[in-house]
């Protein structure tokens, strides 16, 4: 456990975070590896993409399944969950529809398709890094706001994973090795599938239940959704790769239409402090003679190689030199 001793004009603590220098989340070659969701047991692969962690595969969470042919263009904001091509047998308890639906191929290759409403589990648009929306992910793990997306995108582009090298064409780069729509052009998904997914995240064409009540494009198109409303609240971001094209582009559409999941990781920085050693925080009378555990602990800013640790009322900062 967490514990700062003897809290007063003089604190016997130092703090050290392995975030600040470098060795929690150092990045040699590719950093992967795996989680189980407590909620069905399912176990995902993640990968880690700059300072970000992303499920390298789509989520497959599915509390009840849907006909296509019912969705939240009948119900307004309702959550709906499909898996692409299934249809719910009449008689068939709502367990029994959704082991049938577990059961197909296009479930565990792709996993669920999620209209908005049901991804955010009805919680409020945002655009924050991070957006500290958990919506239908795991515990640990939130859905992207279209920022966090957008700084996938940069640190892609910066580092040289675009197409031969450079440029915004990195779709390629964030696609997987196979199951995509042929296509003759160099540089677009659907081209030499063998050299996709250099980034390690793994995208799949697992299509799309539109809002017209149909599902669509499964291995020609990939869509994920954001949790950042669009232009108006009836449409949000989302993200979309093509065979036929070398970008990962983003567009808005209607919070109705139903595509599928990447969670991305929530940032611990509590379960990676330690304490030792002494170090001076003044001012601080309140808490004269208190035990702090880490629950007291409110919040941990890190600015470059300086952190700021928020006391619920208190905020005090220790630099690194």
């Amino acid at each position: 456990m967490l514990t700062l001793n003897k809290i007063g004009k003089r604190i016997v603590a130092s703090i050290a975070m392995l975030f600040l220098f470098g060795e929690l989340f150092t990045l040699s070659g590719q950093e992967t590896g795996s989680f189980t969701d407590s909620r069905d047991g399912i176990a995902y692969s993640w990968v880690k993409i700059g300072d970000q962690t992303w499920m390298s595969e789509n989520l497959a969470y599915l509390p009840l399944v849907d006909t296509v042919t019912d969705g939240s263009e009948d119900i307004s904001e309702g959550k709906y969950y499909y898996v692409y091509d299934f249809a719910p047998q009449p008689g068939n308890d709502e367990t029994t529809q959704v082991t049938n639906a577990k059961a197909t191929v296009n479930y565990q290759t792709y996993g669920v398709l999620y209209n908005w409403f049901a991804a955010m589990e009805n919680d409020n648009s945002s655009s924050t890094n991070p957006s500290r929306v958990q919506g239908v992910c795991p515990a640990g793990w939130h859905m992207a706001s279209i920022d966090e997306w957008w700084e996938l995108d940069n640190y892609l582009e910066i580092n040289g994973y675009g197409y031969e090298g450079g440029g915004d064409d990195i779709g390629k780069a964030t696609a997987f090795t196979s199951g995509w729509t042929i296509d003759g052009t160099p540089g677009n998904v659907g081209n030499d599938q063998a050299s996709n997914s250099s980034s390690g995240f793994s995208a799949l064409p697992g299509g799309l239940r539109g809002n017209s009540g149909t599902f669509e494009t499964i291995g020609a198109n990939g869509q994920w959704w954001s949790s950042t409303d669009y232009s108006s609240t009836m449409d949000a971001w989302h993200r979309f790769l093509r065979y036929n094209a070398s970008t990962f582009d983003r567009f808005g559409a209607n919070k109705e239409m139903s595509v599928s999941i990447r969670c991305i990781k929530d940032i611990d920085y509590l379960s990676s402090l330690a304490i030792s050693g002494e170090a001076g925080f003044d001012n601080i009378p309140e808490l004269s003679g208190d035990t702090v555990q880490k629950q007291s602990i409110s919040k941990i800013i890190v600015y470059g190689r300086s952190l700021s640790i928020v006391f619920r009322n208190y905020n005090s900062r220790l630099n690194e030199q």
